[in-house]
């Protein structure tokens, strides 16, 4: 049978929602290898008060990136209108109706290390780094770096604070990263698998 038109407008709003979570894995991926690499350099210089780094090494390593925004009208429609019910196969009832709860767990864990980023990192970089870069924070200019080939222009090297109190900053912020990876990729797979579920109900 032909699927509802709520469903292909579901199906519809998960495959954009796909791109939006594959661009944020490769965003997170890139600041968490950033950050691992800041941290390294200062470990390895840890009797030094500053370390020398690539400004581009320090803004991607340090700074705050854009946020997950996912839309799911179209799926909160669906269930707000009871229709749901009406969709024969189980199981995908099942994972449509949970689907909301594992995009909030994950926007919430990105959007906690964005605020440690612009809390925490920003401040006490502030007196070594140019604060201005922040500004090119924004999913803009993050999809360009992407698209140019991972690489931001590099134009200088800054005297990077180097404490330990610093370095344990710099650790955190970098494991709020790490420890999203996982999650964007589960959330990647169940995209993967309710959009082939939804393809099979045709």
């Amino acid at each position: 049978m032909e699927l509802p038109l709520e469903l292909q407008n579901v199906a519809q709003g998960l495959a954009e929602n796909r791109e939006r979570v594959l661009f944020q894995l490769d965003l997170v991926e890139r600041i968490a290898a950033a950050g691992t690499a800041v941290a390294e350099i200062m470990e390895l210089n840890h009797e030094n008060s500053v370390t020398d780094l690539p400004d581009t090494l320090v803004y991607r390593g340090t700074a705050a990136s854009p946020t997950l925004d996912v839309s799911l009208g179209a799926l909160a429609a669906l269930i707000a209108s009871g229709r749901l019910a009406s969709v024969e196969d189980l199981a995908v009832r099942r994972r449509l109706a949970g689907l909301r709860d594992r995009f909030e767990d994950v926007v919430e864990n990105r959007v906690r290390a964005a605020e440690f980023a612009d809390t925490q990192i920003r401040p006490a970089t502030r007196a070594y780094v140019d604060d201005k870069p922040a500004n090119r924070v924004s999913a803009a200019f993050w999809a360009e770096e992407r698209i140019v080939g991972r690489g931001l222009v590099h134009r200088s090297r800054v005297d990077f604070p180097n404490t330990l109190a610093f370095r344990n900053l710099v650790g955190f912020r970098t494991l709020l990263f790490v420890t999203t990876i996982p999650e964007l990729r589960s959330v990647l797979r169940e995209l993967d698998e309710l959009l082939e579920m939804l393809r099979e109900l045709t």
